[in-house]
């Protein structure tokens, strides 16, 4: 879940009713749009949290805390987060997991997880961006996972990133 200062608050409820903060990740943006006269709003803060304990990464990696990566040029939704970078998030989830997103958005979580072999249940108000979303999680199915049995999967990560 991505968010700004605006939505400390209601996110703090989300996890006071259920779930574990886990941390916050930030993504730095490196094209991000300059703002005269003020601070360019270059990076946004990823927020997650487990629905109960967790075990530590079965592949023993080291997972970065920090990621920069360009935002997507051909967005379907004005807050559109790169496919790369949502694929190496998941990294911190273990194969088969489920994943919410309380924002879906166009889906791009969901995308991931399809291409990553991960479970996906996706929350979004807007009837527009739902239907988006639903159409770009179906065509990944039909494509199918891309990512799960690459023997260097961590490694391809990082190449899609930079």
């Amino acid at each position: 879940m991505f968010y700004g200062l605006a939505v400390t608050f209601p996110v703090n409820r989300l996890y006071a009713g259920r779930g574990v903060w886990r941390g916050v990740v930030p993504w730095c943006k490196p094209d991000a749009r300059p703002q005269l006269g003020r601070f360019t709003a270059q990076c946004e803060y990823v927020i997650w949290g487990t629905a109960g304990s967790m075990s530590a990464n079965p592949s023993g990696e080291v997972i970065p805390g920090f990621y920069e990566c360009v935002a997507p040029r051909d967005r379907v939704h004005v807050t559109q987060k790169p496919l790369p970078l949502m694929r190496e998030l998941l990294r911190i989830v273990p194969p088969g997991a489920t994943v919410l997103d309380p924002f879906m958005g166009s889906g791009t979580t969901g995308v991931a997880c399809v291409q990553t072999g991960r479970r996906f249940v996706g929350i979004e108000l807007d009837p527009v961006h739902f239907e988006c979303a639903c159409e770009r999680i179906s065509n990944a199915h039909r494509q199918g996972a891309l990512f799960v049995h690459a023997d260097n999967a961590s490694e391809q990560a990082r190449l899609t990133l930079e």
